[in-house]
């Protein structure tokens, strides 16, 4: 890739990866406002179809 591609490719990342969080933070949210316990939260990674990673973390409220 060049550097203008390199440019557009990252910023297209950066737009799904934003739209993605707070959708994620949205949700998450809305969840802890119904039940306060511990929260396990799964993120799965998946392109052109194929399961590339999956990352999983536990939300907890002191």
């Amino acid at each position: 890739m060049n550097e203008k591609q390199k440019e557009n490719f990252n910023l297209q990342v950066r737009k799904i990866l934003k739209q993605f969080g707070v959708k994620s933070h949205q949700l998450i949210e809305k969840r802890f406002t119904v039940d306060k316990s511990d929260c396990q939260v799964a993120l799965t990674l998946e392109v052109d179809n194929k399961k590339i990673e999956t990352l999983e973390y536990n939300i907890k409220i002191d």
